[in-house]
């Protein structure tokens, strides 16, 4: 879907004189503005989006260190059992032999699902961040056609038909409100 939106938007800026440069030729009829900006540079350039990936390195390590709890727990009991053995009988090793393997299944289900929790929520985070910056985004270009610069049918900007900086200036400022109202909630909720 994406690729036939920026195939017809490549048509339609090819097709209408003027729509590939910055500024509209005056043979142009169809009043559309074309601009272009970097969703990937807002993203990680932006106070929010370098605010998630910081929130999201913590959730990693956090995780990481979980799962190092988990394999030294794991190997902990492992070698308890090893050196048990000797003095059990074959029953009771067994038995412990059996605990020790339903142990390690439980723990790396619990890892997995602690993974995909984990995934889901760093790609729920990116994707509602990335639909706020759109639509930051489109406040501030208007109904003009807007293309991302990242993609491989944009070839060359013109440097007045690349909105980046605009956008990730816009989206810093309404993020800064919106944390600001925030602490003023909180502030409010607390006094």
């Amino acid at each position: 879907m994406k690729a036939s939106f920026l195939t017809s938007a490549l048509i339609v800026a090819l097709a209408v004189p003027g729509m590939c440069s910055a500024k509209p030729s005056k043979a142009s009829t169809v009043g559309l503005s074309l601009y272009v900006y970097d969703s990937v540079e807002v993203l990680r350039n932006s106070t929010e989006g370098k605010k998630l990936e910081e929130d999201i390195q913590g959730e990693v390590k956090n995780f990481e260190s979980f799962v190092q709890g988990v394999q030294t727990q794991v190997m902990a009991e492992q070698d308890s059992l090893t050196k048990q053995a000797p003095v059990l009988s074959k029953g009771a090793l067994q038995e412990k032999q059996i605990r020790l393997a339903s142990t390690k299944k439980m723990k790396e289900l619990e890892i997995q699902n602690k993974r995909e929790m984990l995934t889901s929520k760093i790609q729920t985070s990116n994707v509602a961040l990335r639909e706020r910056q759109l639509t930051v985004a489109q406040s501030i270009l208007g109904s003009a056609l807007v293309l991302e610069k990242n993609n491989p049918f944009v070839l060359n900007v013109p440097k007045e038909a690349d909105k980046t900086q605009d956008v990730l200036a816009e989206v810093n400022r309404a993020f800064a409100k919106s944390q600001a109202s925030k602490a003023k909630s909180t502030a409010t909720k607390s006094a």
